[in-house]
């Protein structure tokens, strides 16, 4: 009975340590990085076609969906994560049971909760930001926060790369995790404190990771012809559409650190 005991905790801790070495050595098909200038673009985009549309409900929605895009970059969310997200997951500061100056986002049930745990958490601390994802909390009638299925998040993003003529970068919703990945590494961000706040099983996946969204990221360049679009949006828009793009990009570089006039709108 001594021998099977020992032979079945043995090999309980033979597998336990191969599958631990194989999660530290996989890394999963990267999605092409979004860059933080095109990223902007987005963003803008999006709320500007928030705050025009005629219908509440599309209005709404496009709304939500511009802060989703915010939130997937700068918390190093997975798409998935986002949909997932209901009022009670968030924590806004002034909020009594956090007390902190920066808004919280608790993560439940995320893709590497074997290691991390059932329930993770992120940390929100652009004041912009935080202020668009209370005013959607307040409009919202449900308690999720997206408010359509998650199929329509993933055609809001394809008509945003579309209406920007970024096809050919192949951009997902799957593109924001990395683009933010890449933006915090090259702004200094320590590959072990971008392993806890990505929630990244392992710090040999994470570099393998950067090296392969930093490298994507240099080939993944815009055609002249695009470039050339972009810059004539930017000499000829008007209205507030244009505006709202504008100032938008103009914040977010700012804040960044960016410095891309090429493809500003």
């Amino acid at each position: 009975m001594e021998r099977v005991c020992h032979w079945s905790s043995t090999r309980y801790l033979v597998v336990n340590t191969l599958d631990r070495v194989w999660e530290e050595q996989k890394v999963g098909r990267l999605r092409p990085p979004l860059p933080i200038p095109l990223w902007c673009m987005m963003v803008g985009l999006s709320r500007a076609k928030g705050l025009t549309a005629r219908d509440p409900r599309i209005a709404f929605e496009w709304l939500v969906f511009a802060v989703f895009l915010e939130l997937g970059l700068l918390c190093l969310l997975r798409p998935g994560e986002l949909m997932k997200l209901r009022k009670q997951d968030i924590a806004l500061p002034g909020d009594f049971a956090f007390g902190q100056p920066q808004a919280a986002i608790r993560i439940e049930a995320p893709k590497n909760r074997r290691h991390f745990g059932k329930e993770q958490f992120v940390i929100l601390k652009h004041p912009n930001v935080i202020t668009w994802l209370k005013r959607i909390m307040v409009g919202s009638e449900s308690e999720t926060l997206w408010p359509s299925a998650p199929s329509r998040f993933a055609k809001l993003f394809k008509q945003t790369v579309s209406d920007l003529n970024l096809q050919a970068c192949r951009f997902t919703p799957g593109s924001l995790r990395p683009g933010g990945a890449t933006l915090l590494y090259s702004r200094g961000t320590p590959i072990s404190v971008l392993r806890f706040m990505g929630r990244w099983t392992a710090e040999r996946s994470l570099e393998h990771y950067i090296q392969q969204a930093m490298s994507t990221q240099i080939v993944n360049k815009l055609s002249p012809g695009t470039v050339d679009n972009h810059a004539q949006r930017k000499a000829t828009g008007r209205g507030l559409l244009s505006r709202v793009v504008r100032g938008i990009c103009r914040t977010w570089l700012l804040s960044t650190g960016s410095r891309s006039s090429q493809v500003v709108l």
